[in-house]
């Protein structure tokens, strides 16, 4: 029988007026991959932001229990929930073994105790039955290597419950296929996994269960088979105080501006097949393109950003049109884009 890792009971905590849980209940078990579903301010990221220890402040009430033992103080729980994230490599020049067991040691002299680090590193390897090279510098690994070296850092940790918060940025989908199966592996022995990314491919592939959050409350808990379509999930996902019909959405966007105040418009954009949009983008307005398909959100993000040229699609900018355009361009015309936050790449003056 699957022992319980973490419970949550009749959870309300209010952090803003905009960011709150209200009445929120889930369990995890041992070798559970659980994905939380949810728009922004649904109460995903709040969720997630708590678990991990990061919030002191705010009102809350309801209970928390870790391995069946109830948590008195909320932030100790950033102890026993390992977060997962790409910033955990940036130590790229230290091995393996450095990063498995010397980071948050506290060892005195630990960098002059290789022999130690290696044997201990090289054991836990050995327990998961996974081939390493523990010698390997950091940087020196693949995307896919990185994040297996997490999951086992959280192994010797001694964590209840990973989270993993990763867009999965260079690695390929046969690569995140590959890391679902390594985890799911691995986690049957004693671990929880709850999956928060806004890709639906990875949301897909690495959970098995989802959660999803709907303003603050937990408004549907099921296996990933239950989600037949796209069309089902966005129903849960925006509610049913949603238009009816596209038609609509278009019309009251059409009402919503002046047109001396559309600075940037985009002509004949074909994402979906027989589907002609005409996009216009008005100072003031703070727009958000929703779509659950992952290849057409970063499709539709590459040609909107001037990342790539697609046939028959034109911009216009303050009057002036132009059937091509590249990112610089519209740089220098304050249309700007940032396709990964803190990349080298995505630095500008």
């Amino acid at each position: 029988m699957k022992k319980e890792l973490l419970r949550i009971n009749r959870l309300n905590y209010n952090y803003t007026r905009t960011r709150k849980l209200e009445n929120v209940s889930f369990c995890i078990l041992e070798g559970e991959c659980i994905g939380f579903l949810g728009l922004s301010y649904s109460g995903k990221d709040l969720m997630t932001s708590l678990l991990r220890g990061e919030l002191t402040e705010g009102d809350g009430s309801g209970a928390i229990y870790l391995g069946g033992q109830k948590v008195n103080d909320w932030e100790v729980l950033g102890k026993e929930i390992y977060y997962m994230c790409p910033d955990n490599y940036v130590i790229e020049d230290w091995t393996v073994a450095e990063y498995l067991c010397l980071v948050d040691s506290g060892w005195a002299g630990s960098f002059w105790r290789k022999g130690v680090l290696n044997e201990e590193a090289g054991e836990c390897f050995a327990e998961l039955e996974l081939d390493f090279d523990i010698s390997s510098r950091m940087r020196d690994l693949s995307e896919l290597e990185k994040r297996i070296v997490d999951v086992v850092k959280a192994y010797r940790k001694g964590a209840r419950i990973i989270i993993i918060e990763d867009e999965f940025d260079g690695v390929s989908q046969t690569d995140i296929i590959k890391f679902g199966k390594i985890i799911r592996r691995l986690i049957q022995r004693k671990l929880g996994v709850i999956v928060n990314s806004n890709s639906n491919f990875i949301m897909s592939e690495l959970s098995d269960k989802f959660i999803i959050f709907d303003r603050g409350h937990v408004v549907k808990k099921c296996a990933r088979e239950y989600i037949k379509n796209e069309a089902q999930l966005e129903r849960f996902l925006l509610g049913e105080n949603v238009l009816p019909s596209r038609e609509k959405i278009e019309e009251r966007t059409e009402m919503s501006w002046k047109e001396e105040d559309i600075v940037y418009r985009i002509r004949n954009l074909k994402i979906f097949q027989d589907d002609v949009k005409n996009l216009n983008f008005a100072r003031g307005e703070v727009v958000t393109l929703l779509t659950l398909n992952r290849r057409k959100k970063e499709l539709l993000f590459l040609i909107l950003s001037g990342r790539i040229n697609v046939e028959n699609v034109h911009y216009i900018l303050n009057g002036e049109r132009y059937d091509n355009i590249d990112c610089s361009e519209l740089t220098r015309k304050k249309v700007v884009s940032v396709r990964a936050l803190g990349s080298r790449e995505e630095v500008f003056e």
